[in-house]
């Protein structure tokens, strides 16, 4: 995982508690509570979340990672929100917790496949994504199944000018506009494992797989 409000200041996560932070020039080391392999980090420039494997989850402060319950020990696979004191974790068998700033409460959903990825695009937009198919759209406190556009496993979900993409098995990539879900054609016949950008979206996959999305 990596994350950080700017191309001078992020971290990385990674396996057996692995953490590096990049300050523009280099990259250093960082010591945390944790030898699980840690998927997905969330960071702001003050703060970090960071979760992974059997329910490990870490807060950073003032450059300190510590480590907080979770009440889970199913794999999480990834933290995101758009502000501290509203984040949301994803994973295994339908996991889905949600940070406070200070503890982590369990939400129900109405599925029990793995959870893979998410997206904030406001503080009353929130969106959920993961296997057979699976998108959950958080709407009045509750997270409520949209009709699945695929049966196949989604594996990545964001926005780029507030057009919505998911991306997963078999090549499989969509964007939304509007209420309706759009296929988009790919030459990827394998897994598409993330999404990102900022004024354009890229995708990677399977086997060094790096592709540009156009609509």
């Amino acid at each position: 995982g990596i994350a950080g409000p700017s191309a001078t200041d992020r971290i990385v996560v990674g396996d057996h508690g692995t953490a590096f932070h990049y300050d523009g020039m280099t990259w250093t080391p960082e010591a945390v509570p944790a030898t699980k392999s840690v998927r997905s980090v969330w960071y702001n420039g003050t703060r970090a979340m960071a979760v992974g494997e059997d329910g490990v989850a870490m807060v950073r402060e003032q450059g300190l990672w510590r480590a907080i319950p979770t009440n889970t020990t199913r794999f999480l696979r990834h933290v995101f929100g758009i502000s501290w004191d509203r984040l949301y974790a994803v994973g295994d068998s339908g996991t889905l917790l949600r940070w406070d700033g200070q503890s982590f409460a369990t939400m129900a959903v109405p599925v029990t496949h793995n959870l893979r990825g998410g997206i904030s695009r406001s503080p009353f937009d929130h969106w959920v994504v993961g296997d057979v198919g699976t998108i959950l759209h958080l709407e009045g406190g509750a997270w409520v199944k949209q009709f699945p556009a695929t049966l196949n496993d989604i594996r990545a979900v964001h926005a780029v000018d507030n057009v919505l993409y998911f991306a997963g098995e078999l090549g499989l990539a969509y964007h939304r506009d509007g209420e309706s879900w759009t296929p988009m054609l790919t030459s990827n016949p394998e897994f598409w494992l993330g999404l990102g950008g900022e004024d354009e979206l890229v995708a990677v996959g399977e086997f060094g797989t790096i592709a540009e999305g156009r609509r």
